[in-house]
């Protein structure tokens, strides 16, 4: 039997054309967003949100109509819950700023149908999917969540005791509209049964299409009662009914679990969030600023008092040589003449590092740009028996940069691979469109450089950006090859993230935004 409708909190609203959306929050959701919030460790953090979407569809739709991702690929669970942990923040201030207004009468028998209903179809959907489209699995788990999406937001609409119209709400994303399409037209007018069983096959996509993943949420949706899946859903659906069922057992108890202090403290809690989140990025922001000024005048100031004496003496050892006859004093004078030299590159990198010039930005696709580098790197990867490999995109990947700076920090990072490997050993150069899947509603371009090496320790991944810092033994190096990478990428409006570990390896990725440089606080990812 359904409760009476009964005021419940919301999320905060989903704008449209034809109103405000509201979807319901129920108080184990929102404690549980809260301890994820909590949680320190980013990967841990974004696990916890995504461990809440996967049980609650409700938050789920929010998350997907808010991240507005009007892309034609369906994203995964993984994706909001990285889009919810960027964007957490902006619950409490919404809390605050719509008052009153989330409180709105909704049936919470209801809620416990739509959710159980969702997390059982999705269920049945991922293992159907690694059966016919292992790929597809994800992205069909998501949209089983979604299926019902009209339903939640005509729970707590004005008129949600009228039928719900054919129509989708103008809130819901581009790809999510298309997916509900697909799935109406494929049960109303199913098929044989091996086309409401099997994925539609496309072009290739970056991604899975509405169409490939609505095919097997469809199929589910159409499995006879005889088969065992569609068993499976039945007595999932007779569970609903108030037959015993242990999922449904969670999902009732979810959404009847009422804490009420919860409406009190929780834009509060929200906001003090919040604010140490802004307090920590103004922080870290104004410290990258104050360094960075006290780079640019000591590099000022080495360019002056260092670079002078530095010609100085390669002049005076060239002129020498050129006059020199014994050949070993010809030796110890280009050594000195190769010193200055190198001393004067280092100070030329310190002066990239704290005031690189302006990028010249244009349109580059990155498979040219980097096949270009690595014919470039294969004469030292030879020198010292290093197999290079280059696995380039199977499509282009233009993107807005400065080719020349972007080449020097893909060619200082290579070499720091190369250099740490010291002889043999393999290193690999990847490019890819935003495989890691981190960003919805955003593009991006990577260039992976994987090696085979030692890997970094904790205190040298803490210290990898940093210039003057060296993992390696005195005298080969100051270490601003990675500071210099660092420094070029940031600018550019991206990101290097680090992925390595003692005796592992070490895999650095660069994450560019296809559209060119945007603001941001530089960011530094391990």
């Amino acid at each position: 039997m359904q409760d009476a409708p009964a005021t419940i909190r919301c999320l905060p609203g989903l704008p449209a054309d034809s109103g405000t959306w509201y979807l319901p929050l129920c108080d184990w959701t929102a404690s549980e967003l809260l301890e994820a919030a909590l949680e320190v460790d980013p990967d841990e953090r974004r696990r916890g949100h995504g461990q809440v979407l996967a049980v609650d569809p409700a938050l789920t739709l929010w998350c997907a109509c808010r991240a507005a991702n009007e892309g034609a690929t369906v994203p995964t669970i993984a994706d909001l819950a990285a889009w919810l942990d960027r964007h957490a923040a902006q619950l409490g201030a919404s809390w605050t700023e719509e008052g009153p207004s989330l409180e709105r009468p909704i049936d919470r028998g209801a809620c416990v149908e739509l959710a159980g209903a969702a997390v059982a179809l999705a269920h049945q959907v991922a293992a159907l999917a690694e059966q016919q489209a292992p790929q597809l699995a994800e992205p069909a788990r998501l949209l089983a969540l979604l299926h019902a999406a009209p339903k939640w937001l005509h729970l707590a609409s004005a008129e949600a005791r009228k039928p719900i119209p054919s129509d989708h709400p103008a809130c819901l994303p581009g790809w999510l509209s298309s997916a509900l399409t697909a799935i109406a037209a494929r049960v109303e007018t199913p098929g044989p049964l091996p086309d409401r069983h099997l994925p539609v096959v496309e072009p290739p996509v970056r991604g899975p299409s509405p169409a490939n993943v609505a095919a097997l949420v469809a199929a589910a949706l159409c499995m006879p009662p005889e088969s065992p899946m569609g068993g499976q859903l039945a007595a999932r659906e007779g569970a609903s009914r108030g037959e015993s069922d242990p999922a449904w057992d969670q999902v009732r108890l979810r959404w009847q679990a009422q804490w009420p202090p919860l409406g009190k403290c929780w834009p509060r809690l929200w906001l003090c969030l919040a604010r140490q989140r802004e307090l920590e990025s103004s922080f870290q922001e104004c410290l990258e600023r104050e360094k960075l000024a006290a780079l640019k005048e000591l590099a000022y100031g080495a360019s002056h008092e260092i670079n002078n004496p530095l010609t100085n003496i390669s002049t005076r050892a060239q002129t020498l040589l050129r006059d020199e006859p014994d050949p070993e004093r010809r030796r110890k004078l280009a050594t000195i003449n190769s010193q200055a030299f190198r001393a004067h590159e280092m100070i030329s990198d310190l002066m990239l590092f704290a005031r690189p010039p302006e990028l010249q930005l244009s349109q580059v696709d990155l498979n040219p740009l980097v096949a270009q580098l690595v014919d470039e790197l294969r004469p030292r990867a030879a020198a010292q028996q290093t197999d290079l490999g280059w696995q380039p995109s199977a499509e282009p990947i233009p993107i807005l940069a400065d080719p020349v700076q972007l080449s020097v920090a893909i060619v200082a990072l290579a070499h720091n691979a190369l250099e740490a490997l010291g002889h043999g050993g393999r290193v690999d150069l990847v490019t890819r469109l935003d495989a890691a899947g981190q960003s919805v509603g955003e593009t991006w371009a990577e260039v992976l450089l994987r090696d085979s090496g030692p890997g970094l320790d904790p205190r040298a991944r803490r210290h990898l950006f940093d210039p003057f810092f060296s993992g390696r033994e005195a005298g080969r190096g100051l270490g601003f090859g990675a500071s210099k990478a660092w420094r070029i990428v940031t600018r550019h409006g991206g990101r290097i993230v680090v992925h390595s570990s003692p005796g592992q390896g070490t895999t650095l990725t660069l994450r560019l935004p296809r559209d060119g440089p945007r603001p941001r606080t530089p960011a530094r990812d391990s």
